[in-house]
């Protein structure tokens, strides 16, 4: 009775969609896409990204909690090297 059930379970799993493939596509290439610009904070990349997702989110119908917005602000440490020398076989 167990197996029977088990593979009941497997077989009727097999018939659910809760991912789409091509919608996991639309989003994979959206954002690696150049639009996106990395999504580094180098040319607002990662708020083009936050956006896109936050966009997502909603057309999905997914809920925030406790009426939290769905970005959230966060510090960011940026290293900024302002000149760089090469030296090569001590020259």
């Amino acid at each position: 009775m167990k197996i029977k059930l088990l593979i009941l379970i497997l077989l009727c799993a097999n018939l659910l969609n809760a991912q789409s493939y091509k919608y996991a596509h639309y989003c994979l290439d959206s954002l690696i896409s150049k639009d996106f610009k990395g999504r580094g904070y180098f040319e607002d990349g990662d708020r083009v990204a936050a956006n896109f997702i936050e966009r997502e989110l909603i057309k999905n119908g997914v809920k925030t909690v406790k009426n939290n917005p769905y970005q959230q602000k966060l510090p960011i440490n940026i290293n900024n090297i302002e000149s760089v020398k090469l030296k090569l076989n001590s020259k």
